[in-house]
């Protein structure tokens, strides 16, 4: 396991979502796999090394004339993008909820207990706490995963789509659902819901919200489920294209099938 102890010291627990930490002012000069790992501590990624060469292999396909070496260095600039960003937005999401429903916004802050029979994926134990199997950190959970994820969708991804007009808007969706809704879970689903009458496709949304990966990754069963019967309830423009898009749609697209659950 990645000492622990360290990565406190420089203000971080496994899943707490921070940005910068508590020594934000130290981060800056710090290299980039250290970067990394902070980052991805906070935002309680348990397969980082595997995002790294992920993202390289994308930039490697992109720009098939560059190097091995230059394709992992701008991978790992990626990986440290997309942690920072997400961990960003899931704090500013509960920045917006806190003053208006502090039962949801406790929640979406809290820890939780796994459930009996569900156990996580296997993993590398350098990136994980001793507790990964016991606990489910606010950044392990669905929620945690998606709802940051779908946030940026809205607010627009890559520098030509971002624009003040859709950050406001998506902040406007994230409060107002917040006033009417205080389980994380089907507040998500009435978020992602809003989001796709706006600029947001129901497919950029179950990418995230129902990611197969994550299934495997975390073996959340139950919330899978919570999920469902939320879009059931409150996401009939999800539910119509996920039962549009058929078996073998949802299989190409990475998709929880919910017969498995």
């Amino acid at each position: 396991m990645f000492k622990e102890a360290i990565l406190e010291l420089f203000g971080r627990k496994f899943g707490d979502g921070k940005f910068l930490g508590d020594k934000g002012r130290i981060f800056d000069y710090l290299p980039i796999d250290m970067k990394i790992r902070l980052m991805g501590w906070s935002h309680a990624c348990p397969v980082i090394d595997e995002v790294v060469r992920e993202y390289a292999k994308s930039y490697k396909d992109l720009h098939p004339e560059v190097s091995n070496k230059e394709a992992i260095k701008q991978g790992k600039i990626m990986t440290l993008s997309r942690y920072s960003e997400c961990n960003f937005m899931y704090g500013y999401c509960e920045d917006l909820v806190k003053p208006i429903n502090s039962i949801l916004a406790s929640r979406l802050a809290a820890e939780t207990t796994r459930r009996t029979g569900e156990e996580p994926g296997k993993v590398s134990n350098k990136f994980i706490p001793k507790d990964y199997k016991s606990k489910v950190s606010k950044m392990s959970h669905i929620v945690g995963y998606a709802l940051p994820r779908i946030a940026i969708e809205e607010r627009g991804r890559g520098t030509d789509n971002i624009t003040w007009e859709r950050f406001e808007k998506m902040s406007g969706v994230i409060e107002d659902v917040a006033r009417k809704c205080d389980d994380p879970i089907e507040y998500m689903v009435q978020v992602a819901e809003q989001f796709t009458k706006m600029e947001v496709h129901p497919d950029a949304i179950m990418d995230h919200m129902l990611a197969k990966g994550i299934l495997l990754e975390q073996g959340c069963k139950g919330d899978f489920k919570e999920v469902f019967e939320a879009i059931d309830k409150f996401a009939p423009n999800i539910k119509a294209r996920y039962d549009e898009l058929g078996v073998e749609g949802r299989k190409k697209f990475g998709l929880v099938e919910r017969s498995e659950l």
